[in-house]
């Protein structure tokens, strides 16, 4: 089965992944090595750029490595170095013109006539929604672009393995496994930043700042995670800058104890605010992917008291990183669950039960309630209590509520 699988996958890179692009060999290899220099979610970020994919669903579609011809010779080709999806370049004028992410800018191209009856509406469609790479300012928002055309991450490799002469990802991943690691690693945090910076097709991208500050800060997020054997070149580890807006005291996350029936189905652990606040009143500002922000996001079950009270707006600091602003909608209490959203799911159950016994009389009690879970609040269906003239102990006290609460299941269907 194991071999079955990866046959698989060699097979989707070879006839889904972009030439140049993250190979099967690259692939093989990270899967090999060890975690500590190779997290899993660094390893599944190179697994889905190889295949040309990523979590969002436009990514499969746009950019799709497809063949064409080409437009400087007779042959066919599937790289789209300037970026568009429409002039295709094959391997051979690649090979020939000397053609990387540092020399693509001084390419010239004969201008690329297409019949109007062969533009389809889906390539018309492609074509509206072509944008430059919000990193390099050339090529498009494509993984291909990404892993091969894209200066950014050739450059930050460049930085943290000391050699000024690589000029591809996957020329750098054949340097050995450590220059592997470091490679996949930048790949990860590089779709980090990408993210951060809206440059998926569902966001709204963020204002451009300079390339230099994109290959300056992916270099100090991958060295700043690099183990110390990973190290091959030392980097001076920027300081943080004494004007950045972050500020968090007034947020606290803990875990939630269900001390009322009403909070039953809140999630295991919140975000809380530790003083009270007026509507329209920054409550913080907090960093991308930290945990403030994922409870905050977390969806909170419609009906059990808790209603959405905040709302997220990203914004480019002055220290020179994307930070997330958290703003109360409505007065909120101190010590009060912060939410973003609520999800809406009709007819959820909630079962309550409790069973307790009076060791020195050997007489106890035990009940049961069903509660369903809606828009407009909790709902008693059913309910049940019961005296035990003979009860031994708590355990046998609370065996008999759990029973109650089976009878009372089976009974709604």
């Amino acid at each position: 089965m194991t071999h079955q699988a990866s046959s698989y996958i060699q097979n989707k890179v070879r006839s889904a992944g972009w030439t140049g692009g993250i190979s099967w060999t690259w692939l093989s290899q990270a899967f090999a090595i060890s975690k500590r220099w190779i997290p899993s979610l660094a390893r599944f970020t190179l697994l889905r750029w190889a295949v040309n994919e990523d979590d969002d669903e436009w990514l499969s579609r746009r950019g799709v490595s497809r063949l064409q011809n080409c437009a400087l010779c007779a042959n066919q080709g599937r790289a789209y170095p300037v970026g568009g999806w429409q002039t295709a370049i094959c391997e051979t004028c690649i090979s020939l013109k000397q053609l990387t992410a540092f020399t693509v800018r001084d390419l010239r191209i004969p201008e690329h006539r297409i019949p109007t009856q062969a533009v389809d509406l889906q390539d018309a469609s492609l074509e509206g929604a072509h944008s430059q790479c919000v990193a390099c300012g050339k090529g498009d928002n494509t993984v291909g672009h990404w892993i091969r055309w894209c200066e950014v991450p050739i450059s930050a490799l460049r930085n943290l393995t000391g050699n000024a002469n690589l000029m591809s990802l996957v020329e750098g991943s054949r340097c050995g496994p450590k220059h592997l690691a470091v490679a996949t690693r930048v790949v990860h945090q590089f779709r980090i930043l990408l993210r951060e910076a809206g440059a998926m097709r569902h966001q709204l991208a963020d204002p451009s700042i300079p390339m230099t500050s994109w290959i300056a800060k992916l270099t100090q997020r991958v060295y700043a995670d690099l183990p110390s054997d990973l190290k091959i070149v030392h980097i001076q580890v920027q300081q943080a800058n004494s004007v950045c807006t972050l500020e968090s005291s007034n947020l606290r996350c803990q875990d939630k104890a269900p001390l009322h029936i009403s909070c039953a189905l809140a999630p295991a652990r919140v975000c809380v605010l530790a003083s009270a606040a007026n509507a329209d009143q920054v409550l913080g500002v907090v960093p991308l992917g930290s945990e403030h922000l994922q409870l905050i996001q977390q969806p909170i079950q419609v009906g059990i008291g808790i209603l959405p009270n905040t709302k997220l707006s990203s914004f480019y600091c002055r220290c020179g990183e994307y930070h997330m602003k958290v703003t109360a909608t409505s007065p909120i209490g101190a010590e009060e669950i912060l939410c973003c959203y609520t999800s809406e799911e009709e007819g959820s159950l909630l079962v309550q039960f409790d069973g307790s016994c009076h060791a020195d009389q050997g007489v106890g009690g035990a009940g049961a309630a069903l509660l369903e879970v809606q828009s407009q609040g909790l709902t008693l269906i059913k309910w049940r209590a019961v005296a035990l003239p003979i009860c031994p102990d708590n355990i046998f006290a609370e065996a008999i509520a759990r029973a109650e609460v089976a009878a009372r299941q089976e009974a709604c269907g």
